[in-house]
C-alpha cells in the first residue's frame, strides 16, 4: 500500500501574500480624496460592512454572499484582504510513487514542498485545477462585493461634482453589460 502526501500548491498559483489574498482598491478621485473616503465609508456601512472601533478596518462575512470568507478593508481604504479556509488548505494529495525520490526525502524530513518543486504543473493536476477554480471564484465574488459599493460611491461623487458645477437639471442612468452610464444635465 502506498503512502499519500499532502503537497502545497505554489503561491504563484493563487497570488498569495502571507496566506491571504490581497486585492488593491483604487478609488478614483472624482472629488478630493477625503470626500471620496467619506462617501465610501458611509456606503460600506450601508452595505452591511462592520467598522472596527479598534483599528477602523471594515469587515464583511463570513456569510453566504462572501462565499464563507471574511473580507477586510484596511482603514486607509486601499486594500481588500480575503481570509478563507480555501486559502489555508490549498493542498493536493499525491501517492508516494508520483513524487521524485529527492523531493520525497524533503517531505519526510518535514520540509515544505510545492507541486512545482516536484515538477508537476498545476495545469496537469486535476486537484490543483479545482483548488485554483475555487479560489478564482472566491476572488471574483469578493471583488464583486467591493465593486457594488464602489459603483454607488462613484454615482454619489459624480452627482456631487455636477452639483458643484451648477444646477442639476436632469439625471439619467443607463445600465448595460459594460456597467452603468450616468448622464447629467447641468445648468451653469
Amino acid at each position: 500500500m502506498s503512502n499519500v502526501f499532502r503537497i502545497k500548491l505554489g503561491a504563484e498559483l493563487i497570488n498569495l501574500h502571507d496566506n491571504e489574498i490581497l486585492l488593491p482598491i483604487t478609488l478614483a478621485e472624482i472629488l478630493p480624496r477625503a470626500e471620496m473616503e467619506s462617501i465610501l465609508t458611509r456606503q460600506l456601512l450601508e452595505d452591511g460592512w462592520q467598522q472596527s472601533e479598534e483599528n477602523g478596518a471594515f469587515t464583511l462575512g463570513p456569510e453566504e454572499r462572501t462565499a464563507n470568507a471574511t473580507l477586510t478593508i484596511d482603514a486607509d481604504l486601499k486594500q481588500l484582504r480575503i481570509d478563507s479556509l480555501l486559502i489555508s488548505d490549498r493542498t493536493v494529495a499525491l501517492y508516494e510513487e508520483e513524487i521524485p525520490a529527492d523531493q520525497l526525502a524533503r517531505i519526510k524530513a518535514g520540509e515544505p514542498v510545492t507541486l512545482e518543486d516536484i515538477g508537476i504543473s498545476s495545469a496537469d493536476n486535476e486537484q490543483a485545477q479545482i483548488a485554483e477554480g475555487k479560489l478564482n471564484n472566491l476572488i471574483i465574488n469578493s471583488r464583486r462585493q467591493i465593486n457594488q459599493s464602489l459603483a454607488q460611491v462613484y454615482r454619489q461623487a459624480v452627482l456631487e461634482k455636477a452639483g458643484s458645477l451648477g444646477t442639476v437639471e436632469s439625471v439619467q442612468e443607463h445600465q448595460n453589460e459594460n456597467g452603468t452610464r450616468i448622464s447629467i444635465r447641468v445648468k451653469g
